[in-house]
């Protein structure tokens, strides 16, 4: 992580781009990925989101014919499970098996609570490789003590009584909420430098459910990976930060969002705080962690297809459960009301016209209940057993 004091670079100027725009614009790299995210993230999620919106009817679409009660009753027989989660726990399990060596003495202090909030630097580091995993890449900040001081012997004072904010803190940013970044070589032929010149994301204004856990491992809090969802298009649920490089050192911003409709964008941008700057600080203490070694921002999500995969399982899974269910369904059977050809003939030709005459009908698409027919041509024998009937006749059926 670049936490050493450089030089001020040449191309910082003292009026940011990003802030000259609102803050909930995305990034193109992040706009042209977010119907990605939203997918392995709604896998993570059994494709429930936390306040409880199911996620499954975009996933599990309603067939031909297929009455709703019918539909609904599939959706709610159809239960996700949780490979994919727990694929990518083992994974992240895997790599968070580390030795510390050489740890700086800032944070072998704070290594049992290294964000302010209880979290282990062991727990700070899983939950970074699930987000990676996951995401394709994460954000990891070192943010600048929420309490200051007037002086260094009361920030002393505090450290004594146990004053954790008043140190510096990581803080782990998924990559759907890191929404915007100023690189030095945007807009200019500039050679590419260590990191970017001004980073803007967001953090949930409110929560809505309390930390939920890892299932097998309690001391794993996974708030940070699913305590909110890519579908909070409202920007007044949100707070957002920005951190900038400016002449005069490194600014740390917040605001919120009011509503307004007299506004442009419907919503009046309010500061939240004071800025906070360190003077004399001319690098961004961010680290782009992802799993390639991408540049700031970029990366491809390694386990896209896993999530692909366990989508189709889960509707074919849904499927057959549902097929299997019918097979046990009484079926009426009719006789005299096709041709041979399964053809059906129109009421006033069922005893005068012949087989396949101009007055025929094409066959309707065969529907399994207990309150539908299934029509035979005239002398056929109704002792089919169930599962040929189904066999025969499976591509053509609709749900109910």
């Amino acid at each position: 992580m670049p936490t050493t004091r450089r030089r001020r670079p040449a191309s910082i100027t003292s009026d940011t781009q990003l802030a000259l725009q609102p803050p909930w614009l995305e990034h193109p790299t992040l706009s042209g990925l977010r119907d990605r995210l939203q997918l392995v993230y709604d896998c993570w999620t059994l494709l429930e989101l936390p306040d409880g919106t199911s996620r499954r009817p975009l996933y599990l679409t309603r067939g031909i014919e297929e009455p709703e009660t019918c539909y609904l009753k599939r959706l709610e027989a159809a239960r996700p499970t949780g490979f994919y989660r727990d694929a990518l726990r083992t994974y992240a399990g895997m790599l968070s098996r580390l030795a510390w060596q050489e740890l700086p003495d800032s944070l072998s202090r704070v290594a049992t609570d290294v964000d302010g909030q209880g979290t282990d630097l062991g727990v700070f580091l899983f939950l970074a490789d699930l987000l990676t995993l996951r995401d394709g890449g994460c954000l990891i900040l070192q943010l600048p003590p929420q309490h200051r001081w007037p002086s260094e012997g009361d920030r002393l004072e505090a450290l004594g009584k146990g004053d954790r904010l008043s140190l510096p803190r990581l803080q782990l940013v998924p990559r759907g909420d890191l929404l915007n970044w100023r690189l030095p070589t945007d807009g200019t032929s500039s050679a590419p430098a260590s990191g970017p010149l001004e980073i803007v994301w967001r953090e949930p204004r409110r929560q809505a459910l309390p930390p939920r856990f890892a299932s097998g491992n309690a001391s794993v809090p996974t708030v940070v990976i699913d305590a909110h969802g890519g579908l909070v298009p409202d920007p007044q649920a949100w707070i957002y930060r920005s951190l900038s490089l400016t002449d005069d050192g490194l600014v740390l911003r917040s605001w919120q969002a009011n509503p307004n409709p007299g506004a442009v964008d419907g919503y009046d941008l309010v500061p939240v705080g004071e800025p906070s700057l360190l003077p004399q600080r001319f690098d961004l203490p961010a680290l782009w962690y992802s799993v390639d070694g991408s540049a700031f921002g970029e990366g491809d999500l390694p386990h896209l297809g896993l999530a692909h995969q366990y989508l189709n399982h889960y509707r074919c899974r849904s499927d057959y459960e549902d097929l299997l269910s019918r097979t046990a369904l009484p079926v009426g059977v009719r006789t005299g009301l096709v041709d041979a050809y399964g053809f059906r003939r129109s009421d006033g030709a069922l005893s005068s016209a012949p087989a396949g005459g101009g007055d025929a009908q094409r066959p309707q698409r065969l529907v399994l209940s207990t309150s539908s027919f299934m029509d035979l041509p005239e002398g056929a024998k109704s002792s089919v057993p169930a599962s040929g009937v189904i066999q025969e006749e499976q591509h053509r059926r609709s749900r109910c």
